[in-house]
């Protein structure tokens, strides 16, 4: 079995992934799809494959073509399910230079749609440890996302293993920390969005930032998601200090949530990683645990973090969850906001 949205078995990933392609345009075109959409393996044997395929569709209008440039813009992200480690990079880069594209026509398309098969290797894009685990896969093209699959790495005979978090921090830190300042802020404000209802993560920001005006980019978020059995927190071992930074000895978990923004005109990815404290009680003895809470950062404060004016879009993930995108404008000071998605 596959992921399914293509209808495919695994191994035909690897050889005719264009037998469903007239059922699965006739579906999508019923129910009048735009956007990504994207299928892979559930199981790749990596003892026996040396390429992790997705393959999908990117349907848009003739306007929408116009604006976008899926091999140039389109990003991938792959969340590891063990250490909610993301890796991110550009879907469909061949290490070529581009072409200089020439300048868009004048005149109205008009009404219709451009439909484009999409197909990629997560291993060779972003560099997917080649070993067991699972990977939460998507692809972002600027305000698009597609939907998650969700890839199996394992050996072709025996069960499926995941691979463990290589070092397990004795006590989760904050990050960033909190300080004297007002930001980052881990607690419910009035401006906070409210908490999904839910496994999931709501995101808000402020709409427009002039840079170098000394006020803040402020991110907002509510989550309600699983926390991970690295994520819980304990006291810190003998030696590292009373209270070591980052430290809050009053969280009962640290969850670890990544911003991922593209731009307008830079694709990026810039990755955000956020640690967030959680105040959740749970039963220590239970695996499957979810926790809720709150985070404000300013994302100027962040050094991974643009200062170029254009219009950004913020995802969040953690685990298979992924939210967003909410827009981030930036504009230098005595300008107007940028127009357009």
């Amino acid at each position: 079995m596959a992921n399914g949205e293509l209808g495919l078995r695994d191994d035909e990933f690897w050889g005719d992934y264009t037998r469903t392609t007239d059922e699965v345009l006739e579906r999508l075109g019923e129910q009048d799809f735009l956007g990504l959409i994207i299928d892979a393996p559930t199981r790749v044997a990596i003892d026996t494959h040396t390429s992790a395929p997705v393959v999908g569709w990117w349907i848009r209008t003739f306007r929408e073509d116009r604006l976008l440039d899926v091999a140039s813009q389109t990003l991938i992200c792959a969340v590891d399910l063990a250490t909610h480690e993301l890796r991110a990079g550009l879907a469909l880069d061949t290490g070529k230079m581009p072409a200089e594209p020439p300048p868009p026509p004048e005149d109205d398309p008009g009404e219709g749609k451009l439909m484009e098969m999409i197909e990629l290797d997560v291993r060779r894009q972003i560099g997917l440890p080649w070993q067991p685990g699972r990977h939460a896969v998507t692809l972002l093209l600027r305000d698009r996302v597609s939907n998650t699959v969700t890839l199996q790495l394992a050996e072709s005979r025996g069960e499926p293993v995941v691979a463990s978090p290589s070092t397990i921090v004795p006590a989760p830190r904050v990050s960033p920390p909190t300080s004297d300042a007002p930001w980052p802020c881990y607690e419910p404000t009035a401006e906070s969005p409210p908490l999904p209802e839910a496994v999931g993560i709501n995101l808000a920001c402020s709409e427009v930032t002039v840079i170098g005006g000394g006020e803040p980019c402020l991110l907002r978020g509510s989550f309600r998601l699983p926390v991970l059995a690295h994520e819980r927190n304990h006291p810190p071992e003998p030696g590292e200090g009373a209270s070591p930074a980052g430290y809050d000895p009053a969280a009962t978990a640290v969850v670890g949530i990544t911003i991922v923004l593209t731009g307008s005109d830079a694709v990026g990815p810039f990755i955000v990683p956020v640690r967030v404290p959680t105040y959740t009680p749970y039963d220590p003895d239970q695996s499957d645990t979810t926790v809720t809470g709150c985070f404000t950062i300013d994302l100027l404060q962040m050094p991974a973090m643009p200062r170029s004016a254009m219009s950004y879009f913020a995802y969040a993930f953690s685990g298979e969850t992924v939210a967003g995108p909410v827009p981030v404008t930036l504009v230098a000071t005595g300008s107007a906001p940028p127009t357009g998605a």
